[in-house]
């Protein structure tokens, strides 16, 4: 909904202020960027793919900047995307969705397809990317997850917000018994 690929039922969503129902919806998505649980890779090579994210928002991009940034070398530039690894392909489409340089950068269970390494990675630059000024949100059902790279917490149950609060304190003492059961390992 931040991005307005649904629009809510009820209350809103305000961004600086507005509410993303008054912003346009093509301005909204180029200031949001989004990363999906599966990798999302376009035909050609690692470069076009970095190329096409800044010619959205008709930005030129340094592409081997932007590989660094996400932990991959410059020799990825030329290689077919399409032959990358799971994780490697994140880091490809995180690389991509930055050469837009979004403002807000939504992250729907973008470890879950990966194995234990490629996981460890992609926590570690979402943690820099956050440390480093980026709002992100990140979804995750992974509790451990959640502690580790969270620093805010929502525990959303049924479409419902049922407690937000700083990521230590919502795993030391959460305030609702909802929250208590999901940290206890009692709620699925």
């Amino acid at each position: 909904m931040i991005n307005r690929l649904d629009d809510p039922s009820s209350g809103s969503i305000y961004l600086d202020g507005e509410d993303t129902r008054n912003i346009n919806i093509l301005s909204l998505r180029r200031r949001i960027g989004m990363i999906f649980q599966s990798p999302s890779v376009f035909d050609g090579t690692v470069e076009d793919n970095l190329h096409y994210g800044a010619q959205l928002v008709g930005e030129k991009t340094d592409a081997a900047k932007l590989l660094e940034r996400v932990g991959l070398g410059e020799e990825f530039l030329q290689r077919n995307a399409g032959s990358l690894s799971g994780g490697e392909q994140q880091r490809l489409s995180i690389a991509r969705t930055l050469a837009t340089n979004p403002e807000i950068l939504l992250m729907d269970e973008p470890t879950s397809a990966l194995d234990p390494a490629a996981r460890i990675r992609i926590e570690e630059l979402v943690t820099k990317m956050n440390r480093d000024g980026l709002t992100i949100v990140f979804v995750t059902h992974d509790m451990e997850q959640a502690r580790r790279i969270g620093t805010q917490t929502m525990l959303l149950v049924g479409g419902r917000m049922i407690e937000e609060s700083p990521t230590d304190e919502f795993f030391t003492s959460p305030q609702t018994k909802t929250a208590k059961l999901f940290v206890e390992g009692k709620l699925t």
